[in-house]
């Protein structure tokens, strides 16, 4: 191109747009704050559309996890202290004890609400170590094999606390993938402590 067509073509340009040289600057300034309300509004009515329904169900998936880690912590520390109950102080006369009756509401009590938040996994993990519980306090109890075969139960009863543990430890491990969204795989299993 020469330098003719250049100049050429700006003043093409110029008598093109010549009006925006003529026109008043209120005019132009009044046109400009129309266009960036408009841009403006289209840009509000596409996160209204569009990302504000993918922030709410973030919100709303973020809540749910809390709540569900809440739980699986009061469930932990429930049925922990069953347990320790069961360990320590069952005998055949505490047995039937107050404060063994009202941890054992609170296993119940807490088994549905775990219900509630948790996978299916979850909650066959808790009625495992629950049920391993009952069995455990059901040999520790068991005063007739006690007095006639002493050595048969210390023997069911190291098997049934050796259960409980493993049971506790796989809910334990069941309960960190599901809320980390893991799947739960040996190296993560045995990564739980006893």
């Amino acid at each position: 191109m020469s330098e003719a067509e250049v100049i050429s073509a700006c003043e093409n340009v110029r008598r093109d747009f010549n009006w925006l040289v003529l026109s008043d600057p209120k005019v132009l300034q009044g046109a400009l704050t129309v266009l960036a309300a408009m841009i403006a509004a289209s840009t509000a009515l596409y996160i209204a559309l569009k990302i504000y329904p993918i922030q709410k169900q973030k919100d709303k998936d973020l809540q749910i996890q809390a709540e569900t880690r809440s739980v699986y912590a009061e469930t932990i520390a429930v049925l922990g202290a069953y347990f320790g109950l069961v360990c320590r102080k069952v005998n055949y006369l505490e047995s039937n004890s107050e404060e063994l009756k009202l941890a054992w509401t609170s296993v119940i009590h807490q088994q549905g609400v775990v219900r509630l938040y948790a996978s299916e996994a979850v909650n066959t993990r808790v009625n495992g170590f629950v049920k391993s519980m009952r069995m455990f306090k059901e040999v520790k109890l068991n005063d007739a094999l006690r007095k006639d075969d002493p050595q048969k139960w210390k023997t069911d009863r190291a098997e049934a606390l050796k259960n409980c543990k493993a049971a506790r430890k796989a809910m334990v491990s069941v309960m960190r993938s599901d809320l980390h969204q893991l799947p739960v795989t040996d190296e993560f299993h045995d990564s739980v402590e006893d």
